[in-house]
């Protein structure tokens, strides 16, 4: 398929109405409140607030035992015939095999015969269990162990061990004078490790640095003006631009803003992200991202000839919009009781990165909590456009450019200029906004301490 036919795909999928994400997340709740439902009733000994996050395959139900609060991932094997007893707030990741019999290898028959010794498995409680790792028969891990990714659990587990497979061992170094010249020439295999033509390989995409100059940024401070500016500029059929695809810059940017992590980590990242695999194939491509604002400066230095548009929206509606999300309440920042803040179908990876200003060195944290939401919103306006506007402050003047969200239309010819595309008429529709019932829809709506609010962190900052 060629990419303006992919163009043309895309922009019909962009026209589909998409139901919230709240009604996804109900959807999928009553799936699995149902699917747990029909597997009490085969386990018969179980707890309360049993979590089963997709299929999973258990051979003997009534062999389970199984405590409250306990979450198991999806694609689990439960081999369970000598039994299976799982404490309370035990949380099971994806793909564990869990066995408690194995065959008779000193039977009458080689390699087993038909009978099993049968050994049960014991967790504990408050046990973590990563992905991909198999516990052996007659295991028994202690209460608030941590099992690591992949590990294979042949003995038992102290109380409070923190347990991962046998470091790793190089058993050989491949040729790599061999290897560097396959890459030159090209020379990669299919699945079956036939060489793929000059046309396929010709077919592969481009990395962020190929790209050269025509890559480009979209810096902003909300979801609304970022998947709007997205969806206009990719209507474009030479242009691209996608709205936060890549999920890792929600905790790599805060991460960096809150001193986490330093400068260098955040680069090797970023290289790791943009840098290693060609999957770009539009003529132009572009990010718009949130997240990026504060990560400029380390772009530009991997991507030096990469553009950036900072585009930014009038601070009424943005805060009007991101308030009435939910933005920065006490609930998303953990500082309330409510059991929303720590119901999985409320907080998301979003909400557990959202940047605090106390981390971020600009208050201390008793000013931080004593804030309304609200005024964490204004806050947030504030800081983060001037973020934006010291990071390409340093930057040569013609790699960025500044739009308001409010006039894309009308400058919608400056930006395709900037951009190295040809002029073209683009439609101009908002998109992404909050839901109804939640948006404060005027000015009006504020009380004297909203104004107060506004007045302190938005007005005369001259950024608008």
């Amino acid at each position: 398929m060629t990419y303006l036919c992919k163009k043309v795909v895309q922009i019909a999928i962009n026209e589909i109405i998409v139901k919230e994400p709240s009604y996804l997340l109900k959807a999928y709740k009553a799936y699995n409140d149902s699917k747990v439902a029909v597997l009490k009733r085969q386990f018969l000994n179980v707890g309360t607030n049993l979590s089963i996050n997709g299929d999973i395959t258990v051979t003997h139900h009534r062999a389970m035992v199984i405590g409250n609060n306990v979450h198991i991932g999806n694609n689990g094997y439960f081999y369970s015939r000598a039994g299976v007893t799982i404490g309370d707030n035990t949380h099971i990741s994806r793909n564990l095999t869990l066995y408690t019999s194995s065959h008779q290898y000193q039977g009458q028959c080689l390699p087993y015969d038909s009978s099993f010794i049968d050994k049960p498995v014991v967790i504990g409680a408050n046990v973590s269990i990563g992905m991909n790792v198999n516990i052996l028969p007659g295991v028994n891990i202690g209460d608030g162990a941590i099992i690591g990714m992949g590990t294979t659990v042949t003995k038992n587990v102290p109380a409070g061990a923190i347990v991962t497979s046998a470091e790793q061992r190089m058993v050989k170094q491949r040729d790599i004078s061999q290897y560097n010249e396959l890459v030159s020439q090209n020379a990669f295999g299919d699945a079956n490790g036939a060489k793929l033509s000059k046309g396929q390989t010709d077919a592969f995409g481009k990395t962020a640095a190929e790209m050269g100059e025509n890559v480009f940024f979209v810096l902003s401070t909300g979801r609304a003006g970022s998947t709007t500016i997205a969806r206009v500029l990719s209507q474009h059929p030479d242009l691209e631009c996608q709205h936060e695809p890549k999920l890792a810059l929600v905790r790599l940017s805060t991460d960096y803003l809150h001193g986490k992590i330093t400068a260098a980590e955040v680069e090797q990242e970023l290289k790791l992200l943009y840098l290693n695999s060609g999957i770009i194939h539009a003529p132009i491509f572009g990010e718009s991202d949130q997240k990026l604002s504060n990560l400029v400066a380390i772009i530009n230095k991997i991507l030096p000839k990469a553009k950036f548009i900072w585009l930014i929206r009038e601070p009424k509606q943005t805060i009007n919009s991101t308030f009435s999300r939910g933005w920065f309440s006490d609930n998303e920042l953990g500082f309330s009781d409510d059991d929303r803040a720590n119901d999985p179908l409320y907080r998301g990876i979003f909400s557990d990165y959202r940047p605090h200003a106390d981390l971020a060195g600009q208050m201390s944290t008793e000013e931080w909590k004593g804030m309304s939401a609200f005024e964490r919103n204004c806050w947030y306006w504030c800081f983060w456009n001037n973020t934006i506007k010291k990071e390409l402050s340093a930057l040569n003047p013609s790699l960025w450019l500044k739009v308001k969200l409010e006039t894309i239309d009308e400058k919608q010819s400056e930006i395709l200029r900037f951009l190295g595309a040809k002029s073209q008429n683009l439609a101009v529709f908002s998109t992404n906004g909050a839901q109804k019932k939640y948006v404060l829809t005027t000015e009006s709506g504020w009380d004297d301490k909203m104004k107060a609010s506004y007045t302190k962190w938005c007005n005369g900052t001259a950024l608008y």
